[in-house]
Parts: structure tokens; C-alpha cells; sequence
């Protein structure tokens, strides 16, 4: 009797998911065990040996769950004054409160470097060593991934879900899958968590991907109406947090560009208006180069995105891992201006150094504040020279790039 014929077995099979928990052991593995290492030694006071990392962000979050599950006030207290969540995601971190901080120090580092992982694989195609030594590289070498990981933040699982949602994976082996959800619908999501990314959304509209980005707007209004429903009351303080901070403003290591201005001793509603232009400027130049270079225009946005923010500590810059993949991927086919402009803000955030050589002091002397307004005013440079440099818009009415990203696998 002639045996049935086997069926194919695709991504769900069985066979495929012990190769993709193969590989991810092998990849990813190593470089948490890193992790494990440089994260108590981010924040002064942690201990490697016995293990005793310092997460002040983590603990913030624990916090805020905590407060949550017992109906105080989340927003706008000074226990939780440095949450950067919204309403929506701090409904996401109430299982924080059910388990001891351990658990979710050893899992926000696990979840982190898989993110980063998963962002090397998807945004440069590598695999295997090569992808290895590059996630072992960004956790040693990137100061926002390291800072990340060692105060106990998920910012990478922020931008992980706007580069699933937008961009194709460039690995030639990666296989077809059908979409699960709208494009638009992951960044939307990540929008209603952290804000910030709704500045991709912009730029995707102006883009011509209209409906990629009202369907992302329309995903983030949702997001944000549920926290509304579930925390009543507490926009407020999420208001209060979203003006300037007059204290953390002046830090050295607030890396945006209305933080440069209030250490220029610039009205605070001047200082608010200008890096919301530029903020926008940035969203307008990576919707010029969207089309031919859409990984670049992503990393543009995403550091744009923070332009406005007061304070913006190094690790919310892993959008730099976005920009330097750009960079690698188009470095033979950008303008050699934009391509170097990029390169060096790309370098500086990534090194840090305002971070590295501050001086803890709130109010930073004359050198610090000239140091630490490099950072800023690169990130302005790189938006002028995009927007100069870009590509001219193609005739069609409905770019071809607006297809592609329609159709992009997950």
C-alpha cells in the first residue's frame, strides 16, 4: 500500500519552530548572557557578582503597575514623574505587580536583546556568527542599547513593533507569511504606548501611504481611548508630564533639542515651538526618501521623534540601531553629504559621550551644555541635509513604495 503523501510543512510546522528555537538559542542566547553582565554595571550602586543590576526604570514601571492594581494616581506624582508610557501601556505593565522585581529584570533583558536580535536580522539579513557578534558589538559598544538594558527599560520593543509593521525583512531565506494585521495596525499600537512614534505615521502620510497611516492613526486612537476608559482622570498628569521638565531639562545627558535650548536659557514655549518643527521637518525629509531608502527614513524619524521631548535620556535613542542599518544598507547610493552627516550622528549618539563625561551636576557648566548641544544640532543638520538632498517625488499618484509597504510580511 502506497504510503500518503507527507504534507508540507510550513512556518507552523513543527519542524520549522524547532529550527526558529534553534536558531534563536544559538543567536540570541550568548548575547543575553552578555547583557547579563554589562547591565549591572550601567547604573552606579549595581553588583555582577552576586547579581544586583540597578533599573531605575524598571522599578518606576513596578511602580506604576502597583499603583494601578491599588486605584492610586499613576500620572503626575513624584514617584512615577519619569513614566514615559501612556495611559494604554501602563494598563500593559500591570502584570509587573504580580511577581518580584527579579523576575522582570531577567525578562526585560531577555526581551530586549531578543528585540535587538531580531532587528539585526530583519533590518541587515545576518544569521548565524555574524549575527551574533553584531548583537555582542550593539550591547557593548551602543550606549542607548546599554543604558537600555541596564535601567531595565523595553524602548527596543517599541521600534521592534514599527519595523515588523513597516519594513520587508532583508534576508533572501526569509520565508513568505501572511499578514495577521493591517500595516499601520503594530505602529499604531506603538504610538498609543509611547506617543513618540506617531511621528512615523506623519511622515508616512506625507509619504503618499495614506492608508498605512490613518489606519495607524485610527489604531493609536484607540489605543489612547481605551486608557482613557480604564484610567479616567488621568490624562492630566500625563499633560503635566508632556511640558518641560525645569529640572531634568538641564541635564547634560537630555539629549533633545529642546532640552539644548533650555540649557540657552530659551523661553521654555519658544524652545517647545522650534523642536516641534523641527520634529515635523524631520517626519517631511524621511518621507522624501521613504521610497528609495526606507530603513534610513525610518532611523531619521525616530531620532526626529525626540526632538521635542524634555528631558530625552540616551536610551531613548535606540532608534540608532534603525539609522546605522540604514546607513549600511545605502551607504554606495546616498549623497556622500547626507550619507557622512548621518554617519556622525549616528557615531555620537551611539558613543554618548555628554553621557559618558557628564558631571551629575542638574545644572551643567559651559562645556557640558557645548558638549552635550552636539547631539542636537547634528540631528538638525541631518534633517536639513535630507530634506535638501532628497530625491524628487515621483509622478505617480500612488507611489509604488505605497504597495509595497501595503504587502510587507510580518
Amino acid at each position: 500500500m502506497t504510503p500518503p503523501p507527507q504534507e508540507h510543512r510550513g512556518r507552523a510546522g513543527g519542524e520549522d519552530w524547532a529550527v526558529a528555537a534553534l536558531r534563536w538559542f544559538s543567536t540570541t542566547v550568548p548575547v543575553v548572557l552578555v547583557a547579563l553582565v554589562v547591565a549591572p554595571l550601567v547604573i552606579e550602586g549595581g553588583t555582577v557578582v552576586p547579581w544586583r543590576p540597578v533599573m531605575t526604570e524598571l522599578g518606576t514601571m513596578i511602580v506604576v503597575a502597583t499603583q494601578m492594581i491599588e486605584g492610586q494616581v499613576v500620572f503626575g506624582t513624584a514617584t512615577t514623574a519619569n513614566f514615559a508610557w501612556t495611559p494604554f501601556g501602563a494598563i500593559l505593565l500591570v502584570p509587573l505587580a504580580l511577581s518580584g522585581p527579579l523576575l522582570w529584570q531577567l525578562g526585560s533583558i531577555v526581551a530586549t536583546v531578543s528585540a535587538l536580535v531580531h532587528l539585526l536580522r530583519r533590518l541587515l539579513g545576518l544569521d548565524g556568527r555574524a549575527l551574533l557578534l553584531a548583537g555582542v558589538a550593539v550591547v557593548i559598544m551602543v550606549e542607548p542599547v546599554r543604558t537600555t538594558l541596564g535601567v531595565g527599560q523595553i524602548s527596543l520593543l517599541v521600534v521592534l513593533l514599527v519595523v515588523v509593521d513597516l519594513m520587508a525583512p532583508m534576508s533572501p531565506k526569509a520565508p513568505p507569511r501572511r499578514r495577521l494585521l493591517p500595516t499601520g495596525v503594530l505602529t499604531g499600537i506603538a504610538a498609543g504606548i509611547a506617543l513618540t512614534p506617531a511621528w512615523v505615521l506623519l511622515a508616512l502620510l506625507l509619504a503618499g501611504h495614506r492608508r498605512v497611516a490613518l489606519t495607524g492613526l485610527a489604531t493609536a486612537a484607540s489605543c489612547l481611548l481605551v486608557g482613557w476608559i480604564v484610567m479616567p482622570g488621568q490624562s492630566e498628569g500625563l499633560l503635566e508630564f508632556a511640558g518641560p521638565d525645569p529640572v531634568g531639562a538641564l541635564w547634560a545627558s537630555n539629549q533633545s533639542l529642546a532640552g539644548a535650548l533650555a540649557r540657552w536659557h530659551v523661553a521654555p514655549i519658544l524652545a517647545g515651538v522650534l523642536a516641534l518643527v523641527v520634529a515635523a521637518a524631520g517626519a517631511w525629509a524621511a518621507s522624501r526618501w521613504w521610497r528609495d531608502q526606507p530603513v534610513l527614513a525610518l532611523g531619521v524619524v525616530l531620532l526626529a521623534s525626540l526632538m521635542p521631548l524634555n528631558p530625552a535620556w540616551t536610551w531613548q535613542f535606540v532608534g540608532v540601531v534603525v539609522l546605522g542599518a540604514g546607513l549600511l544598507r545605502g551607504w554606495d547610493r546616498l549623497p556622500k553629504g547626507l550619507a557622512v552627516t548621518a554617519a556622525t550622528l549616528a557615531v555620537w549618539t551611539a558613543v554618548a559621550l555628554p553621557q559618558l563625561v557628564a558631571s551629575g551636576s542638574a545644572v551643567p557648566g559651559p562645556w557640558e551644555s557645548a558638549l552635550a548641544a552636539v547631539g542636537p544640532l547634528l540631528g538638525v543638520a541631518v534633517i536639513a541635509v535630507a530634506g535638501v538632498a532628497a530625491p524628487p517625488r515621483p509622478a505617480l499618484t500612488r507611489p509604488v513604495a505605497a504597495r509595497v509597504v501595503e504587502k510587507t510580511p510580518n
